[in-house]
């Protein structure tokens, strides 16, 4: 079987996308699948062929952009492939493409989210769902929903939509020694620095906290694209909180296997999430998670199992919840430690891959009929 992935944005990128992308194929590609990349994306300024990780990545441009853009021809590229997989949280330009030159191929699209994180281009995103979407996702033989709140919202605009999250690397993050008999004070964030990620809410959290007495330190890590550095780090300096709060950078695979080690709970405060990745990734390695009453996220933890719900509004509610998270004794935070990996370990490649091989061979099992 010949699987193309085709995506907005891809490895070197770094994101949840392009993470899910690399080991998706990867772990396709140990089960005697081909599994190759199409990325289309404005930021291509022509077409290319690569090779990444084992599989063929084709790199062609989007004029003018990722809303209504249209891509060079590759209609003979997609025809050389049994099945196309498309990861289009938009369901724009890039689905539209794919549709119209992917005619008579068998089609699914991953979720990732859908559009909905952020209020940017909040009238084009309300038109397009209410007029065009139903028509677009209606040409998919099989919509993935990542998350269950995907599910729900997919559900409304088209039929086969079926629950299939995504995987995480276990086997990277199990390998996290926690030896050391830390308190659950000791606190990260890595991943993207990105409005809706409101990093500025950690720093909040964290005054909040240091204010009640709790001896918090937060390291937060992660590459800066929206320019937000330098209003983080004014936050924190004027709440006198530079001997506290640590900004990284961007870290490498081993120096953030390294902090982990170094610290017992992850927080986020990020207003939606699609999946919630790094949230598992954290599970994985062994911490506790704080983070927002949402879907997906509330899906995995379970105040005083594994983690804390809040609000992040510096409230007294939240104040309690970080409270008794943070006065937790060793041996409970051991035991929340194995409910965190217990959690995380469904979500293992390793079996997640199977269930997507299942859907692919169900799939090409059926008549085309778009």
């Amino acid at each position: 079987m010949k699987i193309l992935h085709i995506t907005p944005t891809f490895f070197p990128a770094v994101g949840g996308i392009e993470t899910v992308l690399r080991d998706l194929t990867s772990h396709l590609r140990r089960n005697g699948i081909v599994a190759d990349v199409l990325h289309i994306s404005p930021n291509n300024k022509h077409r290319r062929q690569e090779s990444v990780d084992g599989s063929t990545v084709w790199r062609v441009p989007l004029f003018p952009n990722r809303l209504i853009g249209v891509t060079l021809p590759i209609r003979s590229l997609l025809l050389g492939y049994d099945l196309l997989h498309v990861h289009d949280p938009q369901g724009m330009a890039l689905s539209a493409n794919v549709l119209v030159q992917g005619r008579g191929k068998k089609k699914l699209l991953s979720t990732h989210g859908g559009y909905f994180h952020t209020s940017s281009y909040s009238l084009i995103k309300k038109i397009h769902w209410q007029w065009f979407a139903p028509a677009i996702l209606r040409q998919y033989d099989e919509i993935l929903a990542s998350s269950a709140a995907d599910r729900d919202t997919f559900e409304t605009k088209a039929p086969n939509v079926r629950l299939l999250g995504n995987g995480i690397d276990v086997s990277k993050f199990i390998s996290v020694d926690h030896s050391s008999a830390l308190p659950a004070t000791r606190w990260i964030y890595w991943g993207r620095l990105s409005q809706n990620k409101r990093i500025d809410l950690l720093v909040d959290t964290v005054k909040l906290a240091r204010d009640a007495g709790l001896d918090i330190r937060l390291t937060i890590a992660g590459r800066d694209f929206d320019g937000l550095s330098p209003s983080i780090q004014a936050r924190i300096a004027s709440y006198g909180l530079n001997n506290y709060i640590r900004m990284t950078g961007p870290l490498s695979e081993a120096d953030l296997l390294v902090e982990l080690a170094a610290h017992t709970v992850f927080i986020t405060a990020s207003e939606y999430e699609g999946f919630g990745l790094t949230v598992v990734e954290a599970m994985a390695a062994g911490l506790m998670v704080i983070c927002r009453n949402v879907a997906p996220l509330n899906s995995f933890v379970v105040p005083r199992k594994n983690g804390a719900l809040i609000d992040f509004d510096s409230s007294a509610a939240d104040l309690a919840s970080i409270n008794l998270l943070g006065t937790a004794s060793i041996s409970e935070i051991s035991a929340m430690r194995k409910e965190a990996r217990a959690t995380a370990l469904p979500y293992s490649w390793d079996s997640v891959v199977k269930q997507y091989i299942a859907v692919y061979d169900g799939l090409m099992r059926t008549k085309t009929t778009r």
